[in-house]
């Protein structure tokens, strides 16, 4: 009996161990299906060739379109070289796991807002080889990891100045072979912060092969880490425009780059001046005098040479606002006291910048900057001012922030002067400060006389700080950033020659974030807001800043400024305008004077050249009143037919430039009778 009872266990045995394997067998298998449901099920888009999962390969395919139901778990696109003309709204979505995604040598002429919304976790995209126009706030929202954007050999004209906000990933930036010809200080600025500061996290820029003949020296501040910055192929305006250059050069060393080629001369392509005209060929580091210079008519009677001239024209940051105030009460050990007033006037310059990636949300910045102080004062309080800081003109005062004496309206601090770093010239020197925007009150500052623009009448002094600030990158990448640009390409008509009671426009072009508030400055200092129409309509200013005037007057002559205004940012643009009476020169008037005759019927050649930084433009003003514009080479000749003249014709030569110079020469020609 216990025999037969042994038996039945085993085979229970058995059979519990089989089934227990085959739940286990089955939960494995579940759980495969659960993990790589994707992998399993998600076929490869035809006509695409997918050499691994993960990978999906749709070149020279004639696609039309970006391929419908790619699968969600792809990390790499490659869709060059196709005939893609757009890609949707919906193209991209949900491919949050993509790294890599190119769709080179296609004809996409624009991007909708948010296409790359979903792919959060993209590191290269390229999109060479296209027909993009514009790159605007929305165009990259989303790429929150992006490090490397290839943008080269399309068509672009414009990159709005907050296109890369938020992207703190972004290294590497590809922009060769565009139609740039002018680029705002913060457009490639990733992040900022207290509103002041615009920092680009970029190493590798390439603006080679564009339209670009300047750069605003604020574009290179942005980017304290670049290590490649390629600007070959442009046609560089070597003049003061960029007196910048050198000084950048020599505190970067090496950023600038050549393009390496063997079948170059010299092996390499570098950036070269394209104007003025004696600079042409130079190499712009080799490039020793970036000046300006008024133009000169050349004459085989004139042994003038340009002289060096600096600009009459304002920027936009002589017509920026203080971004504050700032209080301060000084004494010393030695009794001294003096209580001023002052407007934080501008951040002088930014000496050092540095960040570190803390996490994927958060970076810590650091800054060294300084600020103008600009305090008026009279003479007493001068001399007052004298006996407590002049210690402090060859070097600054090292102060350190104590008590705090009020938090309402703003914060109020004591700051004392450090005797250990300031042992050789230590006075005892307190300073109460209060100050708006109150992050100007750091925990340690530096002040300092700035004797050579300081007066009786206006003392000027510099504060420098450091400040820290941790960044968080989804505000970043939420911040709506204000900016204006008014447009200066090459065909902007800047410098102006009317005939007297003729009618002018000079237009403002402008591109913005916002409503810009437009304003123009005539050349008495008076201002013009948009709209405006003055008097009997004689000048009139529209809402898309266009100024006209119906008949210039000799009064109307000079620099004139359109200024443009949305939130915190500022673009201002000068024009030149010089009004001529008529072609014949006006009586005592210290001029060059060229007579020739000619036969009736032949044709003249007129010849005008000017010497200048930088080119002059060539206006010649005919005896019919009617203008003629030439842009200065190396000789300017007008062609122009006796039959069609009275006799004692004047033909007017005037050169002009946007640094307001100019010279004047007259050339007449004579009738006689026709030759038989």
């Amino acid at each position: 009996m216990t025999s037969h009872q042994v038996k039945p266990s085993k085979q229970l045995l058995y059979s519990c161990l089989w089934m227990k394997m085959e739940r286990r067998v089955l939960w494995v298998l579940q759980t495969l299906l659960v993990l790589l449901p994707s992998v399993v099920s998600a076929p490869c888009p035809r006509p695409c060739f997918c050499p691994q999962p993960a990978e999906l390969h749709c070149t020279f395919r004639s696609l039309l379109t970006i391929p419908a139901a790619v699968p969600k778990h792809v990390k790499r696109i490659n869709l060059g070289f196709n005939s893609i003309d757009k890609i949707g709204n919906t193209s991209l979505s949900r491919l949050g796991k993509l790294e890599l995604l190119m769709v080179h040598g296609n004809n996409i002429h624009s991007l909708p807002d948010g296409a790359f919304r979903d792919l959060l976790s993209l590191q290269m995209l390229k999109i060479s080889y296209n027909k993009l126009k514009e790159i605007n706030r929305y165009t990259l929202q989303g790429l929150w990891s992006l490090a490397r954007l290839h943008l080269d050999h399309n068509q672009l004209e414009l990159i709005h100045p907050d296109a890369f906000q938020g992207l703190t990933s972004l290294r590497f930036l590809q922009l060769e072979g565009n139609q740039l010809q002018q680029l705002h200080p913060a457009t490639f600025s990733t992040f900022t912060f207290m509103g002041q500061f615009y920092i680009s996290t970029l190493r590798h820029l390439y603006l080679s092969d564009n339209v670009l003949t300047s750069l605003p020296s604020q574009l290179v501040e942005t980017m304290p880490q670049l290590e490649n910055l390629y600007l070959h192929e442009n046609p560089w305006t070597c003049d003061c425009s960029i007196s910048w250059f050198h000084d950048w050069e020599e505190t970067s060393p090496g950023v600038l780059k050549c393009k390496k080629d063997r079948a170059l001369p010299g092996g390499q392509l570098c950036p070269m001046c394209s104007s003025p005209r004696h600079m042409k060929t130079i190499k712009l580091h080799a490039a020793q005098r970036l000046v300006c210079s008024s133009p000169v008519i050349n004459s085989l009677h004139r042994t003038t040479s340009p002289e060096d001239s600096e600009s009459e024209t304002l920027t936009s940051a002589d017509f920026r606002g203080p971004i504050g105030n700032i209080s301060l009460g000084l004494s010393d050990e030695h009794g001294n006291e003096l209580d001023l007033q002052c407007s934080v006037d501008k951040l002088k310059e930014l000496t050092k910048i540095s960040w570190e990636q803390v996490n994927k949300l958060q970076l810590v910045a650091n800054i060294t900057f300084s600020v103008d102080i600009r305090c008026s004062v009279d003479r007493e309080k001068y001399e007052q001012l004298w006996k407590v800081i002049a210690y402090y003109s060859n070097g600054p005062a090292h102060l350190e922030r104590g008590v705090i004496l009020s938090k309402d309206p703003y914060p109020a601090y004591v700051y004392k002067q450090d005797s250990v770093q300031d042992a050789q010239y230590y006075t005892g020197l307190k300073v109460k400060m209060l100050a708006q925007p109150a992050w100007l009150l750091q925990t340690s500052v530096e002040l300092q006389l700035n004797r050579p623009q300081s007066s009786t009448r206006m003392v000027n002094l510099i504060l420098r700080t450091n400040l820290s600030e941790t960044v968080d990158t989804e505000l970043q990448q939420r911040l709506r950033r204000s900016w204006v640009m008014i447009e200066s390409a090459n065909r902007t008509r800047k410098v102006m020659v009317v005939v007297l009671g003729s009618p002018n426009e000079m237009l403002c072009n402008l591109h913005s974030s916002g409503q810009p508030v437009v304003q123009w400055m005539l050349p008495d200092g008076s201002k013009l807001n948009s709209p405006y129409s003055s008097p009997e309509n004689r000048v009139s200013v529209s809402r898309d800043g266009r100024l006209k005037m119906k008949e210039v007057t000799h009064t109307d002559a000079g620099i004139y400024y359109c200024i443009a205004n949305v939130h915190e940012d500022l673009a201002v643009l000068s024009f030149y305008l010089t009004i001529q009476e008529s072609s014949r020169p006006p009586p005592m008037e210290d001029i060059s004077i060229t007579s020739m005759e000619e036969f009736a019927g032949n044709p003249i050649s007129l010849e005008c050249s000017a010497s200048g930084s930088p080119d002059a433009e060539i206006h010649w003003i005919l005896p019919s009143s009617r203008i003629v514009n030439l842009q200065a080479t190396s000789s300017k000749t007008l062609v122009y037919f006796n039959d069609q003249i009275c006799s004692n014709a004047c033909y007017h030569c005037r050169a002009a430039q946007r640094t307001h110079y100019e010279q004047r020469q007259h050339i007449f020609s004579s009738r006689v009778p026709k030759h038989r």
